[in-house]
């Protein structure tokens, strides 16, 4: 019954569709975002702006019902607790369901996004013009981890699983803890952000001077991010960096070590010489913190107290110690020592999934057992 109630309404709806539109609705391509022709996205129940099916837009869609979503109970839930509750049954709808595919508007999909229950989309029924908003790119690049809707870890799972932390502070600031190794990721990176949180002032913060610390520099000051770093490394940086290259040679594939070659190396405009730097962004306290020697002799971790969250990079590690050319072994248990003083409850490692503090006493083992090794 409802499908052929529908299938009726879709054809009434798609003639007055055809006279309702504009001249200017033909000025915009009909092509969906892998730039080949836009297909339906649904008409049972019958989707779109124009009610036509299809996630076709123009100047008089005002919130451009652009996106082909399959709905989920998440998106569906948070759909109807910001005012637009989908399920309801209206004169002529018989309300979505789990599975049904709809065209969004661009504005409630970052707005789930950002809340970590955006819709899977339909690519082929996704209009162009959402190609900047539904940024396949970090899809691409980048697990995306929502920790909570201020806090998400970015992990690069074709570089060793790395992790970069982005935050989102008061006063329209964004922090970001590290950095991808190299610029592609890193403009793919800025680009998210941008997509996401426009108005947002973006500051960096470089911990330590192995190109996956510092690789985004160059792209961040490109596009316009604030970058920062302590003396230690800065020094470190601008040291060879052929060493490293040639520890990572045979571990990467030809095209990203090809990226990483092409990479700028470029050490940060705003350097600290203290052991401790404070950075205020509204009532909200983040700490910068060297707590001695560890993966490298200038490795810092970031703390956020009023997040109980602690960006422990390389320091700490869930299987062995990674790269130890730079490590300072005989001190990297006192650095463990220092960091495991700080109250905190999730760990953020360099490599691999958020941990507790019982990833510190893990890394501890490992040095131990590395130290005994060597004698």
């Amino acid at each position: 019954m409802r499908k052929t109630l529908f299938g009726l309404l879709f054809i009434s709806s798609s003639v007055f569709a055809s006279q309702l539109k504009l001249p200017t609705h033909g000025e915009i391509s009909e092509r969906n975002i892998d730039q080949s022709d836009l297909t339906i996205c649904n008409t049972m129940p019958t989707t779109g702006f124009y009610r036509t099916g299809y996630c076709e837009t123009d100047v008089r869609d005002k919130s451009r019902h652009s996106i082909c979503a399959t709905m989920t109970p998440e998106f569906l839930e948070f759909s109807r607790s910001h005012g637009n509750d989908l399920q309801k049954k209206r004169p002529g709808f018989d309300g979505l369901y789990e599975g049904d595919n709809w065209c969004i508007c661009e504005s409630r999909y970052l707005e789930a996004q950002r809340a970590g229950v955006a819709p899977p989309i339909l690519r082929h029924a996704t209009h162009a013009s959402a190609q900047r908003v539904v940024d396949t790119k970090i899809e691409q690049s980048f697990k995306v981890n929502r920790v909570d809707s201020q806090t998400y870890v970015l992990t690069d799972l074709e570089y060793f699983h790395s992790n970069i932390l982005v935050t989102i502070h008061p006063d329209k600031n964004i922090l970001i803890t590290s950095s991808p190794f190299e610029e592609q990721k890193s403009r793919v990176l800025v680009d998210w952000i941008k997509i996401n949180w426009p108005e947002h002032h973006i500051t960096a913060i470089n911990d330590h001077f192995h190109f996956d610390g510092t690789g985004g520099n160059a792209v961040f000051h490109d596009m316009r991010v604030s970058t920062w770093a302590s003396l230690r490394t800065v020094k470190n940086q601008m040291q060879d960096r052929n060493e490293g290259l040639k520890i990572l040679k045979p571990r990467l594939k030809p095209a990203l070590l090809k990226r990483l070659t092409q990479t700028r190396n470029q050490h940060a405009q705003n350097i600290f010489t203290e052991d401790k730097h404070t950075f205020h962004f509204g009532k909200e306290e983040v700490q910068v913190i060297f707590a001695g020697e560890a993966h490298t002799k200038d490795n810092v971790v970031i703390y956020f107290p009023q997040r109980d969250i602690l960006f422990g990079g390389c320091i700490v590690h869930h299987h062995g110690l990674g790269n130890v050319r730079d490590a300072n072994l005989a001190e990297w248990r006192n650095t463990l020592h220092n960091i495991e003083q700080l109250p905190f409850s999730k760990l953020i490692p360099g490599h691999g999934p958020i941990s507790g503090k019982d990833l510190v006493q893990k890394t501890n083992d490992f040095v131990l057992k590395h130290n005994q090794h060597e004698l």
